[in-house]
């Protein structure tokens, strides 16, 4: 029984409410819609070619146009364009990550949940993807030991190893947390399925897996960043996050 008699004390916030209720202030979704496991699958699809060292995934505008967007009057490719520059000129703001993070959730404010994390991933991915190429390619072309050059990319991609299995499996990571923003979103009837206790709950769990979704892919990025103003000899495996 509390000094107050039998009336219940309000917990105190904790440092996940507020960031949830930072995460929730950058959502104000419209009527855009966005087909996003069709995206993802682009998405994968585009990441398990680079990894495997086969370039048959078409990341690009003729890819990325067979999958439904409504309510946008830009073309999905055009959007993906953008957020990829966004996260690229971020890597070189002084503005802290979690700052970085909030901001680029304010940019895909209009966005559903499973549309934002398939949007930004697709964003990276399509960075991903040249900085890939451009290390495969390497050796045997001349064109990619000069974009190698201009972007200042270590020329022994085996240095790079560890690093690379490193993103690999914080992308891997990712997708799966995607996939389960996904399903959530994609639950019909779902207040009907369960009661509102467990909706909040899950949907708190949602905020902070798009908020961690979207602050790994800017780790990522800076990462991939990074790697350009590398010598080889400083190619040693460090901590993400």
């Amino acid at each position: 029984m509390s000094l107050l008699g039998d009336e219940p004390v309000n917990p105190i916030p904790s440092k996940e409410d507020f960031l949830i209720r930072e995460i929730v202030l950058t959502h104000d979704p419209d009527d855009r819609g966005l087909d996003s496991e069709l995206l993802l699958h682009l998405v994968e699809s585009t990441f398990c070619s680079t990894t495997e060292n086969v370039f048959g995934a078409q990341f690009d505008a003729i890819g990325t146009n067979n999958v439904d967007l409504t309510g946008s009057e830009e073309p999905i490719s055009l959007i993906i364009y953008k957020i990829s520059n966004e996260m690229l000129s971020q890597c070189f703001e002084d503005q802290n990550l979690h700052r970085k993070t909030l901001a680029l959730l304010e940019m895909l404010t209009h966005y559903r949940w499973d549309a934002k994390v398939v949007l930004a991933l697709a964003s990276f991915a399509r960075s991903f993807r040249l900085f890939w190429l451009i290390l495969q390619l390497q050796p045997d072309n001349s064109l990619a030991v000069l974009l190698a050059t201009f972007k200042r990319l270590p020329k022994a991609v085996s240095l790079l190893k560890p690093k690379l299995k490193a993103l690999n499996l914080l992308i891997n990571t990712m997708i799966k947390l995607t996939k389960i923003v996904i399903s959530f979103e994609g639950m019909s009837l779902q207040h009907e399925l369960v009661d509102d206790k467990t909706m909040d709950i899950t949907k708190s769990k949602i905020y902070m897996a798009t908020y961690w979704i979207f602050r790994s892919i800017l780790v990522c990025s800076s990462q991939i960043a990074d790697l350009r103003n590398l010598r080889l000899e400083q190619c040693m495996f460090f901590p993400f996050i």
